[in-house]
């Protein structure tokens, strides 16, 4: 499989150098002869092989082998540089990397050794629920939550956590959704609002 896709890669690498090499000897050819009728007919996609058809029927014209020898170079320059950006993009292909040292997604016993299994809901932060079982963190350090504009903090995290949440709450509220929601049940609690 990955031979056929490194035989993929190679064919469109040279067909992107062959149209890379034509479109700059149709340019050089313009600028040599101030005629840009070469240019015009092969870039408007109509006669796409008109370059290496002129070239090999002009080739006995002096000035033909040392423009297509130029127009190498820029044929070159596509061919390095198509074949770099499709080599990365099979890289990418591959799936992704392994994660390097012990890095691994969590486990239920991962979470426990942690301390997260076992807070108190009204007096630890909810953090969402793993094969059904509450994720809780109880340190006393803040917590910032980050995250685009309508993508569920607000529902998901902000505004459970402020109604259970026992303790005092300082929260910036631009828009009152948090006022409105769980203003009266922070009032029923017996704390200022």
């Amino acid at each position: 499989m990955r031979g056929l896709a490194y035989g993929m890669i190679g064919l469109i690498a040279l067909a992107c150098a062959f149209f890379a090499w034509e479109a700059s000897f149709a340019a050089l050819v313009g600028l040599q002869t101030k005629s840009w009728e070469l240019w015009r007919r092969f870039s408007q996609g109509f006669e796409l092989i008109l370059p290496a058809q002129v070239a090999y029927q002009q080739w006995a014209s002096p000035v033909v082998p040392q423009l297509a020898i130029k127009a190498v170079l820029g044929g070159l320059i596509a061919l390095a540089l198509v074949t770099l950006g499709l080599a990365q993009a099979l890289g990418s292909l591959g799936g992704a990397r392994k994660p390097s040292g012990g890095a691994r997604l969590a486990t239920e016993r991962d979470l426990r050794k942690a301390g997260l299994l076992n807070g108190r809901p009204g007096y630890s932060v909810f953090l969402g629920r793993f094969n059904g079982k509450d994720i809780r963190y109880s340190g006393a350090s803040h917590i910032y939550l980050n995250g685009p504009t309508r993508s569920g903090k607000g529902v998901g995290f902000v505004l459970p956590n402020a109604i259970e949440w026992r303790g005092s709450l300082i929260g910036l509220d631009i828009k009152r959704e948090m006022w409105d929601q769980i203003g009266a049940a922070r009032a029923a609690l017996g704390q200022d609002v």
